[in-house]
């Protein structure tokens, strides 16, 4: 199974989720986290460092033996990093969606970050994936982005139409009650593909991140906050079922 995290803008918690459903996914069988943005903090969080690893992701998009740096036994990566630029400039699109075959078979899950550009590194995994995961935060920026949403999964879903599509409201504020309008909002638009629950901000799940585990392997984690993110992640997991 490819699951694919995405959103159009950044600070969205989008690699923090990757991450979780990379490290839960791993406690059932084997998971490759691919990271596909220059910043690189999937593997930052997952490796603790994104310098002298071999191997990187832009290798996806080549020809040569992919060689996945392990982080444990049934966890491994393809870092991110300033390499990857080359694959917007260089590589067309049309050639990059036939990539799918490159990954699908190296582990049980394959969990994609990608970039927050669009560009080549953010559609091409689109066509790859079996669910697509949106990450918003409940603000009026993703409401003026949900109908080029759908427009970009009618595109995609010509080529891939299996395609899932699972959304993940994140960084809600429970006191806020213009986010719980939005949130409503959301509701309406994406109906079953929102995952619940909506998850709130979170310094345990931000502390969890920094000492790279998981929300509920954290020393000081909040139970109801660790809880919440692992039910949304066995949700995704589970394959889009509701």
């Amino acid at each position: 199974m490819i699951i694919t995290v995405t959103n159009q803008k950044g600070g969205v918690g989008k690699t923090t989720l990757a991450c979780h459903l990379a490290w839960r996914a791993a406690e059932d069988g084997t998971c490759l986290a691919i990271d596909l943005d220059t910043q690189a903090n999937l593997t930052q969080t997952l490796l603790g460092r994104t310098v002298g690893i071999p191997g990187d992701a832009a290798g996806v998009f080549g020809d040569d033996p992919l060689a996945p740096a392990p982080i444990s036994d049934r966890l491994a990566l393809l870092p991110g990093g300033m390499e990857l630029k080359e694959i917007d400039e260089g590589v067309e699109l049309r050639e990059a969606i036939d990539r799918r075959d490159r990954i699908k078979d190296l582990a049980d899950v394959i969990v994609i970050d990608t970039p927050p550009a669009i560009g080549v590194r953010q559609v091409a995994p689109y066509f790859w994936s079996d669910i697509l995961v949106l990450v918003l935060t409940p603000d009026v920026f993703s409401l003026k982005g949900m109908a080029d949403v759908r427009n970009t999964l009618d595109r995609v879903r010509t080529r891939n139409p299996g395609l899932i599509l699972r959304v993940v409201v994140n960084r809600h504020h429970p006191d806020a009650p213009r986010e719980r309008e939005i949130i409503d909002l959301i509701a309406r638009e994406f109906g079953d593909d929102l995952v619940r629950p909506v998850l709130a901000e979170s310094r345990s799940i931000s502390g969890a991140v920094s000492e790279r585990v998981s929300a509920w392997d954290y020393a000081y984690k909040s139970p109801v906050r660790a809880k919440a993110m692992k039910t949304v992640c066995e949700e995704i997991l589970g394959g889009g079922e509701n």
